[in-house]
């Protein structure tokens, strides 16, 4: 949160909130729609979470940049498995899937999945 408080400084279309985004009722208020949703964070039910953000914040034909360490979703499946189960999840939620990166080698077990609305 330091190195965000940092940034959102020098930024002023950057707003840090430390919050459970799992609960976007609770920060709704501090902010509007969006051009862009960047999301890493380390949950099973990251798809579901990021379901729940794009629908209050993401403005129509926004994009999404969601960071994927597979182990947090499932650590008996391969990453690329682990990768396509959450671009499922949203394909179902009537997101579009634009592009998944495998970040390897520079990390390990991490995609990157640029989605839009």
């Amino acid at each position: 949160m330091n190195e965000l408080l940092k940034v959102s400084e020098k930024r002023p279309n950057i707003i840090p909130i430390l919050e459970d985004a799992f609960h976007p009722d609770r920060y709704f208020s501090l902010i509007s729609k969006v051009d862009l949703i960047y999301q890493d964070i380390s949950q099973r039910n990251q798809a579901e979470i990021l379901t729940a953000n794009i629908k209050k914040f993401l403005k129509n034909k926004g994009t999404v940049i969601l960071m994927v360490k597979a182990r947090s979703i499932d650590v008996s499946l391969k990453p690329k498995q682990a990768y396509k189960l959450i671009c499922t999840k949203l394909k179902n939620d009537g997101f579009q899937i634009i592009q998944t990166i495998d970040l390897a080698p520079y990390e390990k077990d991490h995609a990157a999945i640029t989605i839009s609305k």
